[in-house]
């Protein structure tokens, strides 16, 4: 038996005020008559919700509590004292959250998402508005594109906190919400990622918001992995199959299967689609990435010299010789027994310059014998 849940319980006796049922190890639990179905007799098994009277006795009705142990539930302020606030959830004694349990103040007329939880101390249902203090906030058990329940709880900076099937929280951010929600609103949602850092889990409100194909490639290979390498899910299922399993689309569903076939990661037919054998490790093969290919092509291109110096020679050449040629046309003209060529006369003679007339020729000098030559050929003449 657990309190704050359904349970099915056997009736073990009627009485005037009631019945009684079989709570197990010997423990009778009181059903009072304005409960008790018309039908009940000796033996038969009810389905009934167990909780704590004002005087701590153990009670069963068959009316349903907007909560129960363990779920959450937008519900409104009834009253408000030194012990906590008092909700009312459809029963005769409201539920109390203790002021250790308001995750900020609460007033008579206010609404608040509570989880509804079993005191240890005093065995009693309360509630609480601490809801992370009863919900996982990472994710587990969840898959991307998954189709969930979500209850918004409330806003902060980055968007809209969310109950995720009533057992965890999670975030939709400001971008994912074309629609005002209100607190308490209940809508359907989908698993967008879990992020890789703190495993929080981020929501989307839109299937194709949430999954992209990379995404839907991976779950369905997952899928196939999980089930011998086989499924009976196909692009001939209906849309419904295919959205609850996979939280997509059936064109979305065709494109993906389409891709995984080209890159021979699955066999199709009309029945079933089958995983390849072996194909997952081809695709797995290391290959060259884009950034190493231009990081190569770089590394060539830079070991190439700019158009602007190619022919050129290296500049440690280049003044060798210039420095060799400077030495060769200082000093040839100074050995009286050197016999430069012609060529050496006629750059010597054009670099020089020409000296007066007046001055006295020096008859070792280029000029000397130039202009002696020159008068040899208008005698000549």
């Amino acid at each position: 038996m657990e309190i704050g849940r359904f349970n099915s319980l056997e009736v073990l006796k009627k009485v005037d005020f009631g019945i009684y049922l079989d709570g197990g190890d010997g423990i009778e639990i009181l059903m009072p008559r304005r409960y008790v179905p018309e039908s009940a007799e000796i033996g038969q098994i009810i389905d009934a919700f167990i909780y704590r009277d004002s005087e701590d006795r153990l009670i069963a009705t068959t009316v349903r509590p907007l909560v129960q142990v363990g779920e959450c539930a937008y519900l409104k302020v009834q009253a408000v004292n030194h012990i906590g606030a008092f909700l009312d959830w459809g029963l005769p004694k409201d539920l109390l959250v203790p002021f250790n349990q308001m995750a900020t103040p609460l007033k008579e007329g206010d609404s608040c998402v509570v989880v509804a939880y079993v005191d240890k101390k005093t065995g009693r249902i309360a509630a609480s508005t601490r809801l992370s203090l009863f919900l996982k906030e990472t994710g587990t058990g969840f898959h991307i594109g998954q189709q969930v329940a979500l209850q918004v709880v409330s806003r902060s900076d980055l968007g809209v906190k969310a109950v995720i099937n009533g057992t965890h929280l999670g975030l939709i951010f400001h971008a994912e919400i074309k629609d005002s929600l209100s607190i308490g609103q209940r809508v359907k949602g989908f698993i967008k990622r879990v992020r890789s850092d703190d495993q929080r889990i981020d929501l989307a409100l839109d299937a194709a918001r949430a999954m992209t194909r990379k995404d839907l490639h991976s779950q369905i290979l997952q899928f196939l992995r999980d089930n011998n390498g086989v499924m009976s899910i196909t692009d001939k299922s209906s849309p419904e199959v295919i959205m609850s399993e996979f939280g997509a689309s059936k064109a979305a569903f065709k494109k993906a299967l389409g891709a995984m076939y080209k890159e021979k990661l699955v066999i199709l037919s009309a029945e079933e689609v089958k995983l390849v054998p072996g194909a997952e490790k081809i695709k797995k093969q290391v290959k060259p990435t884009k950034p190493a290919r231009d990081k190569k092509l770089k590394i060539e291109k830079t070991s190439r010299a700019p158009k602007k110096e190619r022919g050129k020679k290296p500049k440690s050449v280049a003044s060798s010789e210039k420095a060799s040629k400077e030495t060769n046309k200082e000093t040839w003209p100074e050995s009286k027994n050197a016999k430069p060529n012609k060529t050496d006369k006629a750059q010597s003679v054009s670099k020089q310059e020409k000296p007066d007339e007046e001055e006295v020729i020096d008859p070792s000098s280029p000029w000397a014998a130039a202009m002696k030559k020159t008068k040899n050929k208008n005698k000549a003449g």
